[in-house]
């Protein structure tokens, strides 16, 4: 009974993780695009406000509904949780690089591929580091 819950469980935390990807782009991009035609401020600071807020909606639904840690808090697991995006960051700009020197496809499909080998880094990331429960940890 316990491992069916478990196996249940585990089977719903991808998908509830692409839900909140999927939803957090949408709302930093909309955030984005805000800051630059409502606002008029430029690019840069558009982007880091949309980024640093998206980087905050995720933590939070992530924590509380895709992974559904309920007594996980102070700073540890928001820097392990910001070091992973930095991470899978880096490995995006470089497997992106590597497509567009390779020149077999246009940037869009280039980041379609990069966005697979991120999305599933970034999970096993939070997964099992920057979400991995404290009785996990204790073990």
């Amino acid at each position: 009974m316990w491992l069916n819950r478990q196996k249940a469980k585990l089977d719903k935390q991808p998908i509830k993780f692409i839900v909140v990807g999927f939803s957090n782009t949408m709302l930093s991009y909309l955030l984005f695009v805000i800051c630059v035609e409502i606002f008029n401020l430029s690019h840069s600071w558009s982007l880091g406000i949309s980024y640093l807020v998206g980087i905050v909606n995720s933590y939070y639904w992530n924590r509380k509904w895709t992974f559904r840690l309920q007594n996980y808090s102070g700073m540890a697991p928001f820097l392990k949780f910001i070091s992973v995006y930095f991470l899978t960051y880096l490995v995006n700009l470089a497997v992106l690089e590597i497509l567009m020197s390779a020149n077999l496809w246009n940037s869009l499909i280039n980041q379609a591929v990069a966005l697979t080998v991120t999305t599933m880094m970034s999970y096993t990331g939070h997964k099992y580091w920057s979400f991995k429960s404290q009785t996990e940890v204790s073990k």
